[in-house]
């Protein structure tokens, strides 16, 4: 845990430090804990050998913090991206804005404008252009994180994060996090509760840490 914070920290304590008042621990841990990259090709991998009814697809998770405390001032922002094993495009491209809420870890989820989405995407060195003003806060879609031991585990709000995707009403979203290992789950509902996406069989996506 030390050296973690020493050294996936280090960054995270210099694109905060214009921010009044240390960062909380459980905020700035959470956020270490995302950074760096992910994949779940093991789990793909397992799925095809057992037959699985749901097939998970082999995907890469990409987090990196954005470093510029004299734009972001009131808190830690993360950039955070997906794409599909052997692509260089991501498909799902997201800000993160980690904050300590009563007991637990917020995260708030931003969409990033389209002008700004794709170069980002495809050159990392573009995520120093970001600003807020290239965001929009997705109403609804918060993950509140409570921290068990050595690990934080939440999810939205029922019924609070809207969408049409596929037919929806809303998206249910479950995240668990530890220090190698990030744990997402996205399920859509339409109006009467019925599942419109996502596993049926409750497993989320796996993302073990391959780099810090």
């Amino acid at each position: 845990m030390k050296n973690l914070l020493v050294g996936l920290g280090a960054l995270l304590l210099t694109a905060t430090s214009a921010i009044a008042g240390a960062p909380d621990r459980d905020v700035l841990r959470a956020a270490n804990w995302l950074i760096g990259s992910f994949d779940n090709r093991a789990q793909a991998a397992a799925d095809v050998a057992a037959n699985t009814p749901y097939q998970h697809d082999a995907a890469v998770m990409v987090g990196r913090p954005v470093e510029d405390p004299v734009v972001f001032q009131d808190g830690l922002y993360l950039y955070v991206e997906s794409r599909r094993d052997g692509e260089s495009r991501p498909f799902w491209q997201r800000v993160y804005r980690l904050k300590k809420s009563g007991g637990q870890v917020r995260i708030e989820v931003y969409k990033i404008d389209e002008q700004v989405l794709g170069p980002l995407g495809l050159e990392a060195q573009m995520l120093s252009s970001l600003s807020p003003g290239d965001l929009r806060k997705e109403a609804g879609c918060d993950v509140s994180l409570d921290v068990k031991g050595d690990e934080f585990v939440g999810s939205t709000a029922p019924r609070s994060c809207r969408s049409d995707y596929k037919g929806s009403a809303y998206v249910f979203s479950t995240m668990r996090i530890t220090k190698d290992l990030v744990v997402t789950l996205d399920r859509g509902y339409d109006e009467k509760g019925v599942q419109t996406f996502g596993p049926s069989d409750g497993r989320g996506y796996e993302f073990r840490r391959t780099q810090k």
